[in-house]
């Protein structure tokens, strides 16, 4: 079977508001399968502060690789954003940015899914996890793991994952999209157990020989 993820999921999953609006119809539509998510908004405020506080992460609507992402601890320091942003008008801001609810993970995984078609039932089959280790042993963990601050993505095996949950937020989340294929950023805190999607990646422009032979092996275009 060739795997090929459908336009309109490529299409969702590319732009993070309608990612975050995926997952949330998903989640009124399985109330008992949820895919954990952060709060968002998407809109401009209406009121003096955010339902779910500060601080808030934003996040570029189309963009790669943590590129643009920003912690603002408060609503001053986003209006102080929002104008180093130069848009004209303050609605404009929200055509190209997102808000996140601030959760901080310890560690972060990035888990790669491919579609299994056992018998008659289909079925995503986890065929790798890289997870995101500093370069820098005293850097501060909290901060948006990305390559800029000096994280990279290193191989670990399935089956050492810490919690079964990490797995099915993963597969809820591909689903919730509509992917056939593809990757998971997801956080976990060791401490609180608590496993929350970040975001969901058609391509995930792996290097690795190992994952990128898995990919093609399960029926999936190159996914360098």
């Amino acid at each position: 079977m060739r795997l090929a993820n459908p336009i309109e999921a490529n299409r969702i999953s590319r732009e993070r508001g309608q990612m975050k609006t995926a997952f949330d119809r998903w989640n009124q539509e399985n109330p008992e399968y949820q895919v954990n998510h952060p709060r968002w908004i998407g809109e401009p405020l209406g009121g003096n502060d955010l339902e779910f506080g500060w601080p808030v992460l934003v996040k570029r609507r189309i963009g790669y690789g943590g590129r643009g992402q920003r912690k603002l601890d408060s609503r001053q320091d986003f209006l102080r954003y929002v104008r180093s942003r130069n848009t004209r008008r303050y609605g404009r801001f929200f055509e190209r940015y997102i808000i996140e609810e601030w959760k901080p993970s310890q560690k972060e995984y990035r888990v790669h899914a491919v579609t299994e078609v056992d018998g008659e039932r289909e079925k995503l089959k986890i065929i790798g996890v890289d997870w995101k280790k500093s370069r820098d042993e005293n850097a501060d963990w909290r901060v948006s793991k990305n390559h800029d601050n000096g994280y990279i993505f290193c191989s670990l095996d399935p089956q050492r994952l810490e919690s079964w949950e990490i797995r099915a937020q993963s597969r809820r989340a591909l689903r919730a999209v509509g992917l056939t294929m593809g990757c998971v950023d997801v956080g976990f805190n060791p401490e609180t157990r608590e496993v929350w999607v970040f975001e969901t990646n058609a391509r995930p422009g792996v290097e690795r020989e190992d994952l990128i032979n898995a990919y093609v092996a399960a029926g999936a275009p190159d996914p360098r």
